[in-house]
């Protein structure tokens, strides 16, 4: 068998074939994992190369109920074999059709394994939930030879389009705008929503394609992370209940999209570590002469109230912080405490941290209602701070329900360049960021515009999700 050096290595070839005039083969790791590559090749010369992870669980259980509750592509095995039955469930990363060097496919392949890590823990917890048994396997297990010793039923069962070009292996990675004027569907990547504004009309009617963005997205196996002040975007953990003209535009109705909600003093708190302290101060009203210096000597590195409180209490009357203001301070801060409980502290939900680990497109919305507006922009500049660095270029993306012009620079600065943003706008100039989609919101239709591309007039698909209409805008805070 050929070796190959790649992460995650030594990969071990178990099959070759053509597929379609294409070399085909197949290997596995220690890990039991299964890379599947495809070579494009013209004549002699190779133009690209595209390659997919599986990751094979051993199940024991029903599985109906999981199976039908999920967006991503998964695949069940059931073999016979010398009297014994034996399930396997086939976890399947997006596809990469990459040039082919070494710096390309190392990264594909990292990318895939990282979204293989969070599919297998999103179906360890469902077991419990869903009343299965399911095990990574050994290279030990017998049953893996149940598996291998059939390498044609692995070249069946993956998802990977006949014809591999870029722009067909990428269909995992695209979602669907609407239909043109020719009723041919119009698509896109979803990278090329990395900065996303929505024009025309009232940003009521700008609204619901925020809404179906986040649902392409979703289908799409990317994350999204929702900031919603006005609970419009809530309806998307639930099924339209009369989903109109879905035929047409080649779309079904399927199950809820994946939905954690996190409510903020109820396990979601602002980490001030993540907060300057001129925000801070500025927002919360406690930058006045006399206290911004007690401030300035305790807050680096505090993550709550508590731990600023603690701190100025130690301190002893100085020139530069007298005790009158040492004690104007602390009663200031007392004053935020009681009027906030439980708001300020290290923030412990790590998958919000890291949103994309889950493998799957989930829906994480961030319940803002009935919060101030300097408390919900602390908020959301908290986790978008905190926010770890995405393996790539739009592995999520963040919605907001607040127009553009309610979101101060300082909010919209702080999401990542890689991290996606889609945001609805009045003017142009509302969007502090160059965008790499517009969609300009017209009656019926929506005109699409990317650098450096034509125009598209599109019509624009229905929504899958249940819209939940506002009579007004989130209490989001005005630029500063």
């Amino acid at each position: 068998m050929s070796d190959v050096s790649l992460p995650f290595g030594p990969w071990s070839r178990i099959a070759s074939a053509q597929w379609s005039g294409h070399p085909v083969s197949v290997y596995t790791n220690a890990e039991n994992l299964v890379m599947l590559t495809v070579f494009d090749k013209t004549d002699e010369k190779v133009n690209g190369i595209l390659v997919l992870l599986k990751r094979p669980l051993l199940v024991d259980g029903r599985t109906d109920a999981f199976a039908t509750s999920q967006q991503k592509e998964i695949t069940f095995i059931e073999k016979i074999a010398s009297g014994k039955r034996t399930k396997f469930l086939l976890l399947e990363a997006t596809p990469y059709y990459v040039p082919y060097n070494q710096s390309e496919l190392v990264s594909a392949l990292q990318r895939q394994h990282q979204e293989l890590e969070g599919s297998t823990k999103i179906v360890m917890d469902a077991a419990a939930t869903f009343d299965f048994q399911v095990r990574e396997p050994h290279a030990s297990d017998p049953e893996m030879d149940v598996l291998f010793g059939d390498p044609l039923t692995l070249f069946a069962l993956s998802g990977v389009p006949k014809d591999h070009t870029p722009a067909a292996t990428s269909k995992a990675g695209r979602m669907l705008l609407g239909l043109d004027a020719d009723n041919q569907g119009v698509f896109l990547p979803v990278s090329a929503l990395l900065r996303t504004k929505v024009l025309g009309k009232t940003h009521a009617d700008r609204l619901p394609i925020l809404q179906a963005l986040a649902e392409g997205v979703l289908s799409a196996g990317v994350p999204v992370l929702v900031f919603d002040g006005s609970g419009v975007f809530s309806g998307l953990q639930q099924t339209d209940p009369s989903p109109k003209d879905l035929e047409k535009f080649g779309l079904t109705q399927t199950h809820p999209f994946p939905f954690k909600a996190y409510v903020p003093g109820k396990g979601l708190s602002i980490d001030l570590r993540a907060v300057d302290l001129d925000w801070f101060a500025t927002m919360l009203g406690v930058n006045d002469a006399q206290v911004r210096p007690v401030l300035d000597r305790v807050y680096a590195d505090a993550s709550s109230l508590e731990d600023l409180v603690g701190r100025i209490e130690k301190m002893s009357d100085s020139r530069d912080t007298p005790q009158y203001a040492i004690q104007k301070t602390l009663r200031a801060l007392r004053v935020i405490q009681k009027a906030f409980p439980s708001t300020f502290g290290a923030n412990p939900v790590n998958e919000f941290r890291q949103p994309w680990s889950s493998g799957f497109g989930q829906a994480h919305y961030v319940d803002l209602q009935g919060l101030s507006p300097a408390v919900a922009e602390l908020f959301a500049l908290s986790l978008l701070r905190t926010l770890e660095s995405p393996p790539y270029p739009g592995a999520v993306l963040a919605v907001f329900d607040a127009p553009a012009s309610a979101l101060s620079s300082r909010v919209q600065h702080a999401v990542s360049p890689s991290v996606a943003l889609a945001v609805s706008c009045e003017h142009e100039a509302d969007f502090f960021a160059e965008a790499t989609l517009e969609l300009d919101v017209l009656e019926s239709q929506v005109i699409v515009s990317q650098a450096h591309q034509a125009k598209k007039r599109v019509t624009f698909r229905p929504l899958l999700s249940r819209f939940s209409r506002t009579s007004g805008l989130p209490p989001t805070p005005k630029p500063q």
